[in-house]
């Protein structure tokens, strides 16, 4: 059956990565429309034309994830987009590319559609992309690593929907609001510092396919893919 693909994008964006994908060797079923779906999507992707203010961002973020969920969500930024890594990182969303080629788009639909995660992001302007390991491997402590950023962002995630669906659908009083309030900005630090403590290290610059980047662009400088971690 094919996986469909509910995708948010400007209108000449839209036309251009719904034959992509449409053309990629894969089952996917493209629409831009949310009463066209059968059902629920298996990937929401929202491409960003304009990077709009952070505050801006993440409140539609939250409500496109509130509107889907569980599927996940993955996110396309501009090239040069304005917000730093830290507070992209904070985005509940399983996917994150910053201006990717294609190879990268469709490699990253098939890692989310399979339960992973990704993030790619470029180096902030004028900022040192950070080092890989000395081996050239990620430098992620494997298993544990992976594992506990993987549980402990669905749950914090989960949580936090909760926590909105609360102050925005249900009649609250105000010690109630400021409760609520309060658990929202321990679960963003939270999220926070458990990406400190196990989230992206740069992965090694590999050589470019023919659908690279050309000379010039900037060389990614955060990236991470989790696969669905298994028993």
């Amino acid at each position: 059956m094919a996986a469909q693909l509910l995708l948010f994008a400007e209108p000449l964006l839209c036309d251009g990565l719904s034959q992509l994908l449409i053309s990629a060797d894969q089952d996917y079923q493209v629409v831009s429309q949310a009463d066209a779906l059968r059902g629920a999507p298996q990937l929401v992707i929202w491409h960003l034309g304009n990077a709009p203010d952070f505050d801006v961002l993440a409140r539609e973020v939250i409500l496109l994830q509130q509107r889907w969920q569980p599927t996940p969500l993955l996110l396309l930024l501009p090239e040069g987009q304005p917000h730093s890594t830290a507070n992209l990182l904070q985005l509940p969303v399983a996917g994150l590319l910053e201006a990717p080629t294609p190879a990268q788009l469709l490699e990253t639909i098939a890692t989310l559609l399979a339960g992973g995660r990704v993030v790619a992001l470029a180096s902030a302007p004028g900022g040192q992309p950070p080092e890989p390991s000395a081996s050239g491997s990620v430098g992620m402590q494997e298993g544990l690593g992976q594992r506990l950023l993987w549980s402990g962002i669905q749950q914090i995630d989960a949580e936090m929907v909760v926590c909105l669906r609360q102050l925005q659908t249900s009649p609250i009083t105000l010690l109630n609001q400021w409760i609520t309030e309060g658990r929202l900005r321990e679960l963003k630090a939270a999220r926070h510092c458990l990406t400190l403590l196990w989230g992206p290290i740069p992965l090694p610059t590999g050589p470019r396919s023919a659908l690279g980047r050309p000379p010039g662009i900037a060389q990614m400088g955060t990236q991470l893919s989790l696969p669905q971690p298994t028993a």
